[in-house]
């Protein structure tokens, strides 16, 4: 099949636009323009119509510097006589599993554009790879019965369709698509218009030698030009933009003095258990490696290689073979990627005779070393309890040994090679992997080589070939299964969700435990079925892939095994601490906002597009997230989920599917952690949070909530 991308799905459009009459940035004329990936500076501050608070807002954020967005640029953007008239979204997805992040990341661009250039803007969405092959595109802007989208939870499918002015979508495997990538030129011009105007010569090309191409494109185009004459969608009224620019100009106010977040608490306390754990799985006995962690965060994150013993301050019971051990165990443990370069937790040559730990972590060891005395003391408390909940996590204490013990994974990955990679019979390979899997009540044979919690056999299979993701399996499976049994996988998936299936599989953990009640199978039925076609999965999907070398796969595990720490969801450091630290607050509620709402009351599902917060103050109601994003990476993203969650919020859904505003009852905080440009927290605020803090600024959390607190029982 060609190779079909996201630059593909934009030129498509593109060339529809220009079929439709519009003209692009650098061609004159009086016919409407479209701006590719660019727009146009916001229009409420300047006009009353749009904003009643454009005067204002104006003058404050000149006085104090505010920058103005929209801060992301949507994929098209429409002016008719010079005037922000419209815009299309470009969704498509190499990931099903990211569905709802998807989802809120265009839905923030949405609001963004309906606040900043008012109710009569158009916002429309045009999805790609969404329906069956071989079905025809489809323009809607509702729809009461849920609507799929390929791999989408059906209830956020069915709420990204409805949530646009117009929603065009179009099939998987569109065939016109792939002829345009099979007829592009071997070499695309580097230069951006260059490069686009060969996407366009390509496709009049295509038009005037095709019949069924043009045939195809003429109808696209009609429906555009239908999608174009149409009315904003009643949903986002007039009333219901007021709410939001409402929200927006009180974030303005707030943003004066607001500055960039630039921390590593969540990053540097990973590597601080990671390093912690190999010390106590290296050394065993003769020191305590808590007190071997707080020496290492509370001297400098650059030392004499000599004086290692004393830095980790273990005594001479401890012999030198092992203290070597784990110098070079930490300077083998690959933390991050720099343009494909690996970068150790341990900096074994740091300048003549030292050694330095990795920039990320010795950001952190300086935020330690800055503490006070009573702080310090606190933050140490906190850590050890904090590892000590890590400790638990399913497969924790298998990672840190993969990690701690080079041996045992040369030995995993030597069993994976001798009888896996390179093995060319397909029945052969997917009986030998069906046994050796591990499913509850087994003890496989790889279990032989290593006894862990999960199935390392397939993780490493996975490796060897360079299947970073597991997506083709999490795509292939569920249709397997349906063809085996006539139901469906996500009866067998947590939250009925086909592609925690494969997660589970990997992880060893019993699907029994979120098993649908209306699942046919019993766990063990279903665990004789699953195994072979999961097996049949991993064999087809390293068939077009190359194996790496045995070293390399070791590598690469490892690091794996690293982000499993570093990266992984379900140890979050932040929520832990800053409850700690904020001790009123507990546990936090489970949002739920207008599309939740509307997924409701159609009776797509009552979960979905749900927010669980992170905490919750008691006495004044106030909601608090908590949010680390690692560097500047995804940053954009995060933001965008952040804000339109919040936006969700101030909108309340009816029983026909109508929104209106909703009132204001609850005050939003958000504690930040990693690098937080300033455009970032500007855009967090005028989605309407009332105050962004860092980890080290959790006092100031304690003190407004208590303002809060103290302006609540004044008004009482």
């Amino acid at each position: 099949m060609a190779d079909v991308t996201g630059r593909v799905y934009e030129a498509f459009i593109e060339y529809l636009l220009r079929r439709a009459g519009y003209r692009d940035e650098w061609t004159e004329g009086n016919a409407p323009q479209y701006l590719y990936e660019k727009h146009r500076e916001a229009l409420c501050h300047q006009d009353k119509s749009i904003c009643p608070h454009a005067e204002e807002c104006s003058a404050h954020s000149r006085v104090n510097s505010i920058p103005y967005g929209p801060w992301y640029d949507p994929d098209f953007f429409i002016l008719k006589e010079s005037v922000p008239a419209a815009c299309i979204h470009v969704t498509h997805w190499s990931n099903p599993r990211s569905s709802k992040y998807k989802f809120w990341r265009t839905i923030e661009d949405h609001f963004q554009y309906k606040t900043q250039f008012g109710a009569g803007f158009l916002s429309i969405n045009a999805v790609f790879e969404g329906t069956p092959a071989g079905t025809a595109p489809n323009l809607l802007r509702d729809t009461v019965a849920k609507y799929p989208l390929h791999g989408w939870d059906p209830a956020i499918a069915s709420a990204l369709v409805s949530s646009f002015d117009a929603s065009l979508i179009f099939p998987r495997d569109y065939e016109i698509l792939k002829k345009f990538a099979k007829a592009l030129p071997p070499r695309m011009p580097s230069n951006p218009k260059a490069r686009r105007l060969a996407y366009d010569q390509t496709w009049e090309s295509l038009y005037a030698k095709d019949s069924a191409v043009a045939s195809e494109l003429d109808s696209c185009v009609a429906l555009l030009r239908k999608a174009f004459g149409w009315s904003p969608h009643p949903r986002y009224s007039k009333p219901v933009i007021r709410k939001l620019q409402d929200k927006c100009f009180e974030g303005r106010k707030r943003s004066v003095g607001v500055k960039p977040t630039l921390s590593r608490y969540r990053k540097g306390i990973q590597h601080a258990f990671i390093l912690r754990e190999v010390i106590g799985d290296i050394i065993r006995a003769g020191a305590t490696a808590d007190d071997c962690l707080w020496r290492v965060l509370t001297n400098n994150s650059r030392f004499q290689t000599k004086n290692f013993r004393g830095l980790l301050g273990l005594p001479p019971s401890v012999s030198q073979g092992k203290i070597n051990a784990v110098f070079n165990v930490l300077a083998d443990i690959p933390v991050r990627m720099v343009k494909r370069v690996p970068q150790f937790l341990l900096v074994k040559s740091s300048g003549v005779g030292h050694s330095a730990w990795d920039s990320d972590f010795s950001y952190f060891v300086q935020t330690v070393r800055g503490l006070d005395a009573a702080a310090a003391k606190e933050f140490r408390n906190s850590l050890e309890a904090l590892f000590a909940d890590y400790r638990s996590a399913q497969g924790i204490p298998d990672v840190i040994r993969d990690l701690a013990e080079p041996d045992r994974v040369r030995k995993k990955v030597g069993y994976v090679f001798h009888h896996y990679v390179g093995q060319k019979n397909k029945a052969a390979f997917i009986k030998k992997l069906s046994d050796d899997l591990l499913i509850p009540g087994k003890n496989p044979p790889h279990q032989a080589v290593a006894k862990d919690a999960h199935n390392w056999i397939a993780q490493i299979i996975l490796v060897a070939y360079g299947l970073g993701s597991i997506q083709a399996i999490s795509n292939a499976l569920p249709q397997k299964f349906a063809n085996a049994t006539g139901e469906e996988l996500s009866r067998y998936g947590y939250m009925g969700g086909a592609a925690s299936v494969t997660r589970y599989l990997l992880a060893g953990v019993p699907v029994g435990q979120v098993m649908s009640a209306k699942a046919a199978l019993s766990e063990a039925q279903f665990y004789k079925v699953i195994g072979p076609l999961f097996s049949e999965c991993i064999w087809e999907a390293t068939q077009n892939a190359a194996a790496r070398t045995a070293g390399e796969t070791e590598f690469y595990y490892r690091h794996g095994k690293a982000a499993r720490i570093i990266s992984s969801s379900d140890l979050e450091p932040i929520k832990f601490l800053f409850r700690r630290e904020v001790s009123q607050v507990g546990e936090g509620p489970r949002l739920r906002g207008c599309f939740n709402q509307l997924s409701t009351q159609r009776g797509w599902g009552s979960s979905a597009l749900t927010t669980d917060a992170s905490g919750l103050d008691p006495k004044t109601g106030a909601v608090i997230q908590t949010q680390t994003v690692i560097g500047r990476k995804h940053i954009a993203d995060k933001t965008r989920e952040l804000a339109a969650r919040l936006r969700s919020l101030h909108i309340t859904c009816d029983s026909k599917g109508d929104f209106s505003s909703s009132p204001d009852a609850t005050s939003h905080f958000l504690v930040v952690d990693g690098d937080w440009p300033l455009e970032s927290k500007i855009n967090l605020y005028e989605a309407g949070f009332e105050g962004i803090f860092e980890i080290g600024e959790l006092s100031l959390l304690a003190e407004a909530l208590d303002n809060l607190s103290k302006i609540d029982d004044a008004t009482s």
